[in-house]
């Protein structure tokens, strides 16, 4: 990639007051990224902090979050848009891959995960993809209010198994483009199924945390055709009762007054497990970031459209392709309950109750929910 390709985030500072926020603040951790970087002799590092050096250097709230380094373990599938450095909203993964061969025998170029975006259903739809061309495609939906980064130890882990891992920002939230309003779970069900399109990938293994959950059976509803295995993680099948949708309508509003942050700091210890707040300060502090960093007109846009959710009961009961369900043993949000409920719809279904976790296991428990994932793919795939 040649040195005159601007940095990304100093090209979206030109469109939008959110960005160059968001890039101010990125800017500043770009230099102890990249450092650490340099000391695994990545060029490309480098030439991502000479691009930023243009920005501007102020700090925001948000600048509490730390890059881990996350060597690759797979093959890159598409260059599309991609960058010298793996950055998003909320992301601490956001450092370029060391030089040292993946599992597949490739290096830095081959081994780094390739972002690109597309338009889809009139939202642009920034995506990632790790892992041999060839293997089994993945989708991961990351639930509200968070952004693909979420998934970030299951791609990981995911390519290193040979899988072929799809992950996406859902329009509203990361770098997507926002749809102000009402966006429903059957239009982020027909984005992915777009984005599928897109890519080349007839059918997949499709799954989701929370909402996106919700969204993976929204898919498996409009789209069964398509499904290879589904993966559903804390998430919840009956439709919003009334009192959910009011309460629903009432946070889109507050969220659109008053911004993000003071509700993500009032629901960080419901996200996760309340012990792992302080426990896991890193985990705490990515999962923050995520929460601050949505556009409020996306997150809004989204509860609206949630709140008039169908019920999946009848859908699961149609489940014929392998299904696997997680739930943290402490989720507050959707209690173990929830999910023996969909396993008595999907009888065939495998329950794992990740202990030590609470909504987003994936997040907080990553070695235990990526060994229950890759088994089950393992097995239950034919």
């Amino acid at each position: 990639m040649s040195d005159s390709r601007p940095c990304w985030y100093a090209f979206s500072a030109s469109r939008s007051p959110r960005a160059a926020a968001r890039c101010a603040s990125r800017r500043a951790r770009s230099f102890s990224r990249c450092a650490a970087a340099a000391a695994l002799r990545c060029a490309s590092a480098r030439r991502c902090c000479s691009r930023c050096a243009s920005a501007s250097t102020d700090h925001t709230p948000e600048d509490r979050r730390r890059a881990t380094p996350a060597p690759p373990t797979s093959k890159t599938v598409r260059k599309g848009n991609s960058l010298p450095c793996r950055r998003g909203p909320g992301s601490p993964a956001a450092v370029p891959w060391p030089d040292t061969p993946d599992a597949h025998g490739s290096g830095t170029r081959d081994g780094r995960p390739s972002m690109s975006h597309t338009t889809v259903n009139g939202a642009t739809l920034h995506y990632d993809e790790t892992g041999p061309a060839d293997g089994t495609p993945v989708v991961l939906v990351h639930g509200h209010p968070f952004n693909r980064t979420l998934w970030d130890p299951q791609v990981r882990a995911l390519a290193a198994a040979g899988y072929r891992a799809i992950t996406f920002d859902l329009r509203g939230y990361g770098e997507s483009g926002v749809t102000p309003g009402k966006v429903l779970l059957a239009d982020f069900a027909d984005d992915t199924a777009a984005l599928l399109d897109h890519l080349g990938v007839e059918r997949a293994v499709v799954g989701g945390v929370s909402m996106g959950g919700q969204i993976a059976m929204e898919f498996h509803l409009r789209h069964p055709e398509r499904v290879l295995a589904l993966v559903l993680s804390d998430s919840s099948a009956p439709a919003e009762t009334e009192e959910g949708k009011a309460f629903r309508n009432r946070m889109a509003d507050r969220l659109l007054a008053e911004g993000m942050a003071g509700y993500a700091d009032e629901v960080i210890d419901k996200m996760l497990a309340p012990y792992n707040v302080t426990a896991l300060p890193d985990t705490a502090a990515r999962v923050l970031a995520m929460m601050r960093d949505t556009d409020p007109r996306g997150a809004a846009a989204a509860l609206r459209g949630r709140a008039e959710r169908p019920d999946y009961r009848d859908t699961l009961r149609t489940v014929t392709v392998p299904t696997l369900l997680l739930v943290g043993a402490d989720d507050v949000y959707t209690p173990v309950a929830d999910s023996e409920a969909v396993r008595a719809l999907v009888p065939h279904a495998d329950l794992t109750v990740v202990p030590d976790a609470g909504h987003l296991p994936g997040a907080e428990q990553p070695e235990r929910f990526n060994a229950a994932l890759l088994d089950f793919l393992r097995t239950r795939l034919s």
